[in-house]
């Protein structure tokens, strides 16, 4: 959410998420990508888990996606850069739609993918490459090299910040509740009603569960020993 689509235009700071749509259910699910990682090593196992195997799968022609065929799956793409709909009438509109509420509803709830501490090394490293007036192309070209490796090492400092951790697990959970607020709407249910019946659940699962009584040796201070009985 709110990155650079297709390479193209201003890039702006955001969560990296994979999303995936059932075209007949109309069910959805979201995984917020660790430290914005779009690798296949991160993906596909994702779908892995919830898609089965031999379905047709739509994507656009991100390199993680390629070796969806030797997963087992039936891989048809589309190329953004050229088109949104093939002549073969493969399309990703679909999961393309659902992002538009799921923009709405984090429009006002801002949590950046980068802490405070790490934005700042981000600027720095921006400000130290700045291109100039008068740069030639290849001080240009330098200036570029040396921003992208400061980039990577910053990326793989920000790994380890727990303050960025502790932004995408924010973040995660938001998805969590926006995926719920989705499914009650989805199927007319008050939320209410829905928060009650959760509450219900648990209560019904506590009781289910037995009580276990051990007994416990405690000392005074004058050594004779007390026997008292908890339950857990």
């Amino acid at each position: 959410m709110g990155v650079q689509k297709y390479n193209k235009g201003r890039k702006v700071e955001g969560h990296w998420i994979l999303g995936m749509i059932d075209v007949e259910t109309k069910e959805l699910r979201i995984a917020v990508c660790r430290n914005n990682c779009r690798s296949a090593e991160t993906m596909l196992p994702w779908i892995e888990d919830w898609v089965e195997k031999g379905s047709i799968i739509r994507t656009d022609c991100w390199a993680a996606y390629n070796k969806l065929k030797e997963k087992g799956y039936i891989h048809e793409t589309v190329n953004h850069s050229k088109e949104f709909v093939t002549a073969g009438g493969v399309h990703t509109n679909l999961i393309e739609s659902s992002w538009r509420p799921l923009k709405t509803h984090f429009r006002d709830i801002k949590i950046p993918s980068v802490c405070s501490d790490c934005k700042q090394k981000f600027s720095a490293a921006k400000e130290e490459t700045k291109e100039m007036e008068g740069d030639s192309e290849k001080q240009r070209d330098e200036k570029m090299r040396t921003r992208t490796k400061l980039y990577a090492d910053i990326r793989r400092e920000k790994k380890d910040c727990k303050h960025c951790e502790e932004l995408e697990v924010a973040f995660g959970f938001k998805i969590i509740e926006y995926l719920w607020r989705r499914e009650t709407k989805k199927h007319g249910i008050d939320p209410f009603e829905r928060i009650l019946s959760a509450i219900r659940h648990v209560e019904e699962r506590h009781r289910e569960t037995p009580i276990i009584y051990q007994q416990e040796d405690r000392h005074g201070d004058d050594g004779t020993g007390e026997g008292s009985t908890r339950g857990s």
